[in-house]
């Protein structure tokens, strides 16, 4: 499994089982998606959303199962360039190696200070998540210091 899919696995679990031998365990009831779903599976805004969408009209209108869906984009997620060559995943291949490549996509988060510990997981797996976003320097992570009088 390559560095990317390693961080796409960390920050999408919850909806993908990545294993060497693929993607599993992906399943959404509903025949669409949302932004957000797309974005969790590691689409970034822009035109690697747009291709995201179409991606959708085109599997759907090719009769495509639409229980795996998810499961088919995160393919295209992890391995873009596999897909290159795939009519139906070409698009949207190739808009995110753009997107690679101009630095929307990153593969690994940026620098993260944290004060404390004890954190849980989902805790740590939001901070993550924002220490990939583009627009992300460097991410820390605090106890609240709220204080009830």
């Amino acid at each position: 499994m390559s560095s990317r899919g390693i961080i796409l696995y960390s920050t999408v679990k919850q909806h993908a089982k990545i294993a060497d031998d693929g993607i599993s365990g992906v399943s959404y009831n509903v025949g669409f998606m949302k932004a957000r779903d797309i974005a969790e599976l590691g689409v970034p805004f822009g035109k690697a959303m747009d291709a995201a969408f179409e991606f959708i009209s085109v599997y759907r209108e090719a009769g495509g199962d639409m229980e795996k869906l998810a499961e088919e984009m995160a393919a295209v997620v992890v391995e873009p360039r596999k897909f290159l060559g795939d009519e139906m995943r070409k698009n949207l291949a190739e808009a995110l190696v753009v997107a690679e490549r101009e630095g929307a996509i990153r593969t690994s988060p940026v620098p993260c200070r944290i004060w404390g510990e004890g954190f849980d997981h989902a805790t740590l797996l939001q901070i993550e998540q924002a220490g990939l976003l583009p627009i992300s320097k460097a991410t820390a992570l605090m106890p609240d210091a709220h204080r009830r009088r």
